[in-house]
């Protein structure tokens, strides 16, 4: 028997392949208005949460579609965002170039961040994260990403489409980049929803006090897998448009992007990471989702261009995910070790309150 642990994982790491992430069936649909055609796909969801994120999705689509522009420029980095390397930023960071080497004003160099899970984060590490968190959404930087990421559910290929897990990567690269501008030690964590779906209910982890949402395998495609936590969270999460005013998007689709890189390491060479992208077709998705149309708004770039391998190597990489395998705790005291059925695991720890059951002893 695999663990929930190793059977979500399972389901995340399958369905990856399966991009484009909405495959229109031809021999139901033939002949069929697109709109009407999606609203069909959406009426079997199996409630009424995972309808509506669908016809969110659908429609964001069908607006796409009238908004493409075809044109694919490469342009010189113009920002710190823009960069794919640390002798590019340097100078965002009013640091001096070294024998190849970024040497900040404090005399640091300028490395790549590592993601850690959100609770894995030392307390210190944690209050500079949210303290940079405030100063970005004083100062108007926090809004201009939420704004932009509202922008594309309307226009562009970040939604509905092949373009969604890659369109996600950059965004997440520049928010994480602005966020060091601030501070060159911080880097974005990733939060591991896996941990919260071993205790009997996921809105009795320390981290939410939302009741938790349904979970139906059957709905397997990675944006509805995705939207499932956005639903289960709530709030501006629930909606795509407003999705990104919430920090706890940027944890999330941090780990939709771990996921999708472990998947890619397991199922493919450093080649065809780099080169294997689903076929344009018009029935799957809109133009904009095509390998070469551009990533808007981010004009320097084709969507193509986000499988390249430079991201994990030289700006960032995932710690590994909690586990207690060879030792007797989590390394975080917002988690356990669970070894009571089988092999250990780590799991979220349980607010006052809440239901234990199956974890009294715990």
């Amino acid at each position: 028997m695999h663990s929930i642990n190793q059977k979500i994982i399972l389901i995340f790491s399958s369905i990856i392949s399966l991009l484009p992430s909405f495959i229109y069936s031809s021999n139901k649909t033939t002949n069929i208005p697109l709109e009407d055609k999606l609203i069909i796909l959406c009426s079997d969801a199996p409630n009424k949460q995972l309808r509506i994120f669908c016809e969110q999705l659908h429609k964001s689509d069908i607006i796409a579609r009238k908004y493409l522009e075809v044109a694919a420029l490469r342009l010189e980095p113009k920002s710190a965002q823009e960069c794919f390397n640390f002798l590019c930023m340097c100078k965002y960071f009013r640091g001096k170039v070294k024998k190849g080497i970024c040497i900040l004003p404090n005399g640091s160099h300028l490395k790549k961040s590592v993601r850690k899970e959100f609770r894995m984060l030392s307390d210190k590490e944690r209050e500079k994260f949210n303290k940079i968190l405030r100063i970005m959404k004083e100062n108007g930087d926090y809004d201009k990403f939420a704004n932009q990421h509202k922008t594309v559910v309307v226009e562009g290929g970040a939604h509905s489409g092949p373009a969604f897990l890659l369109w996600h990567r950059e965004f997440l690269k520049r928010f994480e980049i602005t966020m060091r501008l601030y501070d060159p030690s911080i880097s974005l964590p990733y939060w591991d929803s896996v941990l919260d779906s071993k205790i009997p209910k996921s809105a009795d982890s320390y981290l939410f006090s939302n009741e938790a949402c349904p979970y139906n395998r059957s709905w397997i495609l990675p944006e509805i897998i995705h939207g499932l936590v956005h639903v289960f969270c709530g709030g501006d999460m629930l909606n795509v448009s407003t999705s990104a005013n919430d920090p706890i998007f940027y944890y999330h689709h941090c780990f939709m992007d771990f996921i999708w890189e472990m998947w890619r390491y397991k199922n493919q060479n450093r080649t065809e990471r780099e080169s294997q992208y689903p076929p344009d077709n018009q029935e799957c998705a809109s133009d904009d989702h095509y390998a070469n149309a551009t990533m808007e708004p981010f004009n320097n770039l084709v969507n193509i261009d986000a499988l390249k391998n430079v991201y994990t190597d030289l700006l960032y990489e995932y710690a590994p995910r909690p586990n207690c395998d060879n030792i007797t705790d989590c390394g975080s005291k917002y988690l356990f070790c669970h070894r009571s059925h089988g092999k250990p695991e780590c799991v979220a720890k349980i607010k006052i309150g809440g239901n234990c059951t199956g974890f009294e002893s715990k």
